[in-house]
């Protein structure tokens, strides 16, 4: 459990800087971050910078035991349609929509009765 620095720490010049301090744990500092009345977090500009986080990056937002776990989002590399096509094995002449849709009502009718054998 982490252990806040004393109260004459976080209080100079008449002001509070508590939500600003970090907290004393086993390992050292961790930053305190405050959240805004919009319900946003800004993460230390030393942090930001560590893990090279731009304006902008993109985070998921799991939920543990503890709290709150971000995770940056890796984005997809640009692919095309023909990259992805490439991976359902058809070598033939392109499909029509209606050559298609009977291919997917003769495997439909086949397993079908392939369960009614079952039964």
């Amino acid at each position: 459990m982490a252990k806040q620095l004393p109260c004459f720490l976080a209080r100079s010049h008449g002001r509070d800087y508590s939500g600003f301090l970090p907290f004393l744990t086993s390992g050292g500092f961790m930053p305190i971050v405050k959240l805004s009345s919009k319900g946003q977090l800004i993460i230390p500009a030393s942090l930001r910078a560590a893990h090279h986080w731009q304006e902008g990056a993109e985070f998921l937002v799991e939920e543990v035991p503890e709290g709150l776990l971000l995770r940056p989002r890796k984005p997809f590399s640009t692919t095309r349609v023909s990259d992805g096509l490439g991976c359902v094995g058809y070598t033939g002449p392109p499909k029509t929509i209606d050559e298609m849709d009977q291919g997917i009502a003769e495997l439909i009718r086949h397993d079908w009765l392939e369960q009614q054998k079952t039964k």
